[in-house]
């Protein structure tokens, strides 16, 4: 009898085949794919988003390998651990974030048409994109495979959808030979 994977299996596979770099890129879009995607932040009915400017990632954890976080960014959000106020858009409580040093407000992410931006909100132990720390007056652009890092917790990013993806695609076909 055949298991199905889980999103937890499929973020052990992932962190443990970094080091190989022998991720099948065409299986893991499969996954996504079927993934229910958080829109963050939460909207009202009569909000309307930018479609030129939605984001759509996935955390994988590399840490703990829990289920990775899907996430459809619309707007700034906020990242940290949800213990009374403020709020945060994204509670990364569930993976650790207190024993791993996430603040409670510790980081938040800017979505453009030109690229998704991560800021430090202040943090104690700090917010880093490939080894780089990010400020809130320099805000780190990120892109698919950057490792994040909020204190001593770790995601790989996969980004799923970008702002003009299917005009990228569209002239890739097109100035691909064949």
């Amino acid at each position: 009898m055949g298991m199905k994977k889980t999103m937890t299996d499929l973020s052990a596979v992932i962190a443990s085949s970094l080091e190989t770099r022998e991720i099948d890129a065409a299986r893991l879009l499969q996954y996504f794919d079927q993934m229910a995607f958080m829109r963050v932040p939460l909207r009202k009915e009569e909000d309307n988003a930018e479609d030129d400017k939605i984001w759509r990632i996935v955390l994988v954890n590399l840490v703990t390998r829990q289920e990775p976080l899907a996430l459809e960014i619309w707007e700034e959000i906020t990242i940290g651990r949800r213990v009374g106020a403020p709020q945060v858009d994204v509670d990364v409580s569930q993976h650790n974030g207190l024993e791993l040093g996430v603040s409670r407000v510790h980081a938040s992410m800017r979505p453009t048409k030109d690229g998704l931006f991560l800021y430090d909100m202040g943090s104690t132990n700090g917010t880093y994109a490939n080894n780089v720390k990010a400020t809130a007056d320099a805000p780190l652009k990120l892109k698919d495979n950057d490792i994040i890092s909020f204190g001593a917790l770790k995601f790989l990013v996969k980004v799923v959808r970008f702002p003009g993806m299917k005009e990228a695609e569209k002239k890739r076909k097109k100035d691909s030979p064949g």
